[in-house]
C-alpha cells in the first residue's frame, strides 16, 4: 500500500479546470448517452446536470465577450489635387456624330 508523503521535495500540483475541460466532459456525457452507457432511469438526472453545466458554460462565454465591439480606426484621406487644364480634360459638350436619343428634345 502506498502513502502520500508531505516532504518538501514533493512537487506542488495546483489543480485547475478550464471551460474547455468542462466542454470536453459534456461531450463525453453526450457520447456515453448515445452509446447506451446509462440506464433509462438515470437519463433524467443526467440530462438535468448536463443542462445546468451547459448553461454555466454559456454564461462564462457571455462574460468573456466584450460588451461593445471595438470601433474601427478612422483614417483621414488627403485629396489629391487635380490640376488638369480644361483643354486636356473631358469635353463639356457633345462633339461629333449623331445625337444620342437621350439628348433629343423632340
Amino acid at each position: 500500500m502506498s502513502t502520500i508523503s508531505n516532504t518538501p521535495d514533493a512537487p506542488v500540483i495546483n489543480p485547475s479546470i478550464s471551460a474547455e475541460d468542462i466542454q470536453g466532459l459534456l461531450q463525453i456525457v453526450d457520447l456515453a448517452t448515445q452509446r447506451g452507457a446509462f440506464k433509462a432511469a438515470e437519463l433524467g438526472q443526467i440530462g438535468q446536470i448536463f443542462d445546468k453545466v451547459s448553461a454555466f458554460l454559456m454564461s462564462i462565454a457571455a462574460q468573456q465577450k466584450p460588451a461593445t465591439p471595438p470601433v474601427p480606426e478612422v483614417q483621414t484621406v488627403t485629396p489629391i489635387p487635380m490640376n488638369i487644364p480644361p483643354s486636356q480634360g473631358l469635353p463639356l459638350q457633345y462633339q461629333g456624330g449623331p445625337t444620342p436619343t437621350f439628348l433629343n428634345k423632340g
